[in-house]
């Protein structure tokens, strides 16, 4: 069975972060997926940090949140290849 896990965030006009600790254990976790509100769909240093304890495939999701503005991260931060199966 999947699941999605959709945790609380706390956000102000420069920073956001989401309560890991809220997290139930579970190590069959493949990763996260989380918007930008600009056009970049980097990692931040932040992001790295949270990474580590979500698994190993990563998206980001940058303004304008079209499919183009989607890009996967590995556990370290390298873009990795995104393949969309419809």
């Amino acid at each position: 069975m999947d699941e999605f896990v959709v945790l609380p965030a706390t956000y102000g006009r420069s920073y956001s972060s989401i309560r890991l600790d809220l997290l139930p254990y579970d190590s069959h976790i493949l990763g996260s997926v989380h918007s930008h509100p600009g056009p970049r769909a980097s990692p931040s240093r932040g992001d790295l940090r949270a990474f580590k304890a979500l698994g190993e495939t990563h998206l980001i999701i940058a303004s304008p949140f079209t499919r183009e503005s989607v890009k996967a991260f590995d556990v370290k931060g390298n873009e990795v290849r995104l393949e969309v199966v419809e």
